[in-house]
């Protein structure tokens, strides 16, 4: 990493910034590796200079990316107590199919070997069912007569229990109607599951 970042990684410097009230104006250097910013530095010797440029002649940057990711392969492994096969062969024999992998690695959206896919979790209801005690009556309701709304449904549960299920509870009949409806659909097509006295959990 140290080799593939100082040798092969530019990087912007700021130059300097001003301000003009609230906005402010930042200018950078052209983007350098260090490598180039070493050399271009009038206080380093060009002794060292000379070696640095000695060894940036014997790297190779996609070797060294290589390298990289097999190491970040290697402690995925360990860390998920899965075996790791050594590569023991040449470091540059499979560099090929490396970068082959590179081309598509974007499209799957996992460039490092450490990325594991994070499980979903569903989501479940935040607040106690507000018709959880009237749920089997609308549903009754309902497959009497499914042509009925949801708001229909509510005017009549408002009805027969005053000053308990308010308006602002309209979305959440409508969303029972919309699971029912589906279910006489289903019962509709493959003769199933429209019996309004099949126990559904909702």
């Amino acid at each position: 990493m140290r080799l593939y970042v100082n040798f092969s990684q530019p990087s912007f410097k700021l130059m300097d910034k001003t301000r003009d009230g609230a906005c402010v104006t930042k200018r950078y250097h052209p983007p350098l590796t260090p490598f180039q910013r070493v050399l271009a530095h009038p206080a380093v010797a060009q002794v060292a200079k000379e070696a640095l440029v000695a060894q940036f002649a014997q790297l190779d940057p996609v070797v060294l990316l290589h390298d990289i990711r097999l190491g970040q392969g290697r402690l995925a492994a360990l860390a998920h107590a899965t075996p790791f096969a050594d590569n023991v062969g040449n470091p540059k024999a499979d560099v090929d199919a490396f970068l082959d992998g590179l081309r598509h690695a974007w499209k799957e959206a996992k460039i490092r070997p450490t990325s594991r896919k994070k499980a979903s979790i569903p989501r479940g209801r935040r607040r106690p069912d507000p018709l959880a005690r009237v749920t089997e009556d609308l549903r009754i309701w309902f497959y009497e007569d499914p042509s009925q709304t949801g708001h229909e449904l509510l005017c009549r549960l408002q009805a027969n229990h005053p000053d308990t299920y308010p308006d602002m509870l309209l979305r959440t009949v409508q969303r029972r109607v919309k699971i029912w409806r589906a279910e006489v659909a289903r019962s509709l097509v493959f003769g199933v599951g429209g019996d309004a006295h099949t126990p559904m959990t909702v």
